[in-house]
């Protein structure tokens, strides 16, 4: 296959080569592939990553296909959900890039890189750099893909955009005095005719610092500057000097009628020096002081508010209290049994449990127990009788709040004992101790039997063994058993797999007498 250029792939058919080929070589792996470079339009249409990447023709054919990366202008037509990613050649190329589609742009870029963006409705060329693809030329400026004119608060309006080419912006409306303008589209009558008189002549416009005159009216709401002492007419004696200078005195000048002398009083919390109040239909003393109850009192005080509510009190007695006298000097007395001091030591032990001393109920002693701050009771080393009784366990308080308590369940006949938030039996003479607790985990045995450990890990007895027998291992999970006790002579003879040993008598080949009696020593026989 003839060589390629390396940036267009162009074939470049050497000197006497492609005898009878030649035609469809160039015309196939050149001249289409010039056309498409220069002049040739690759369109993509809708969502989805493209990557360019050069084809080279040969006589069969011009091999070029959707993503044939010669081709001069990329055009992107359709609506695009999210930004499109077009991928080209790392080489020296130049694309015009069209983006005829909608809603997002387009990346232009080598591979690893990052590239330029197209927005929507832009045309302009990109070419690799290098490193990466750049713009150097585009319909818009700096992005810009069309130019509109808002009239904001100016009071004007807009119509015409917005311009993406070309295209005129026409203003209309009027012009905010704000802005520079006047605020009105046209002036109301005589306004034109006022303009025309010099200014302090009859009929002219007041400007700022100019002379009024004496109009035949005027509305002075919002006028400001005007002179109480000689701008105002028809005021009482002393009022313009108060408006002037607003003191208490000058108020007091300008009223007549008053009465008492001193400063203006306003409602809240005001200072009076030795007012008259009279008498008010109404007054709160709540913060009164100096009140005179001898003469400055009546009535009678609520027992809410610390009185009798009566004006003859009288004390009452009842069960065990007499009350002797009148009011105010009654005395009170108690009668009957079952009061009086409590009488205790001089000094007693901090924490401890008070105890009556004898059967009045009136004197007190000092105790050995003592019961600190956090509940911890502390008692001397006696005998002490404390029933921990409780009918069952299921009376039983909670182990995990009463950890290391003990209790006695009446229908268990045992003791407990609080800890790991579980109440646990402790040992008695009715409880097998189990084998992990370092017992047999029985409760009896069979006499003449011996223990042997089952599958479980637990111990079971053993049948009684025979007197005199041999011992014969069960093998795993069973006890062991005896053999009957052999007769005189007999050896104990294997059976086999499976089957114990017998006592039997020996074979005419097998043991000699004297063996035979060396195994009854051996085994008791």
């Amino acid at each position: 296959m003839p060589a390629t250029t390396p940036l267009l792939g162009l074939v470049t058919p050497s000197q006497g080569s492609l005898s009878g080929t030649w035609g469809d070589t160039v015309n196939y792996g050149i001249t289409e592939y010039i056309d498409i470079a220069i002049a040739g339009t690759l369109s993509f249409a809708g969502d989805g990553a493209i990557t360019l990447a050069n084809t080279t023709g040969s006589a069969s054919g011009t091999a070029i296909t959707t993503t044939t990366a010669q081709y001069m202008v990329i055009r992107v037509t359709g609506t695009l959900t999210t930004p499109k990613i077009i991928t080209g050649p790392s080489y020296s190329k130049l694309y015009m890039v069209d983006h005829a589609g909608a809603t997002s742009a387009v990346t232009f870029k080598a591979a690893g890189q990052t590239g330029v963006s197209v927005a929507v409705g832009e045309k302009c060329f990109v070419y690799y750099n290098g490193t990466d693809y750049v713009k150097v030329a585009s319909s818009v400026a700096d992005g810009v893909t069309s130019v509109d004119v808002s009239g904001g608060t100016t009071g004007l309006t807009t119509s015409g955009g917005p311009i993406t080419s070309t295209g005129t912006i026409t203003l209309a409306g009027i012009l905010a005095v704000a802005n520079g303008g006047t605020g009105v589209s046209s002036l109301g009558t005589g306004v034109v005719t006022a303009l025309g008189v010099n200014t302090g002549s009859a009929g002219a416009f007041v400007v700022n610092g100019g002379v009024l005159g004496t109009p035949s009216s005027g509305t002075l709401t919002n006028a400001t500057g005007l002179p109480i002492s000689t701008g105002v007419s028809g005021l009482g004696s002393g009022v313009a000097t108060f408006l002037a200078t607003p003191s208490s005195a000058n108020l007091a000048a300008a009223v007549t009628n008053e009465t008492g002398s001193g400063n203006l009083v306003f409602a809240t919390s005001p200072t009076l020096v030795t007012p008259d109040l009279g008498t008010p239909s109404a007054a709160i003393l709540t913060s009164a002081t100096g009140l005179p109850l001898a003469t400055g009192v009546t009535g009678i005080l609520a027992v809410a508010n610390g009185g009798t509510a009566t004006a003859t009190p009288n004390i009452v007695g009842g069960t065990n209290v007499t009350v002797t006298g009148t009011w105010p000097n009654q005395t009170i007395s108690a009668v009957g049994t079952g009061f009086g001091d409590v009488v205790g030591p001089a000094s007693a032990t901090d924490n401890a449990i008070t105890r009556f001393d004898l059967t009045t109920g009136k004197l007190i002693q000092n105790s050995l127990v003592t019961v600190a701050d956090d509940g911890a009771i502390t008692a001397p080393q006696v005998g002490s009788v404390i029933p921990f009784y409780y009918a069952n366990q299921a009376a039983f308080p909670s182990a995990s709040t009463y950890h290391g308590a003990l209790a006695h369940s009446h229908t268990d006949v045992a003791m407990y004992f609080a800890h790991g938030s579980v109440w646990n039996r402790l040992l008695d003479d009715v409880t097998d101790v189990t084998v992990a607790q370092g017992g047999t985990g029985l409760s009896s045995g069979t006499s003449g039997g011996v223990l042997a450990y089952t599958a479980s890990g637990t111990l079971a007895s053993s049948g009684a063994l025979t007197q005199y027998g041999v011992v014969i291992g069960g093998g795993a999970g069973a006890v062991p058993t005896s053999t009957a006790v052999g007769t005189a002579t007999h050896v104990l003879t294997s059976n086999g797999s499976g089957v114990a040993p017998t006592f039997q008598a020996p074979a005419a080949s097998g043991a000699t007498k004297g063996q035979a009696i060396a195994f009854s020593m051996i085994f008791g026989l």
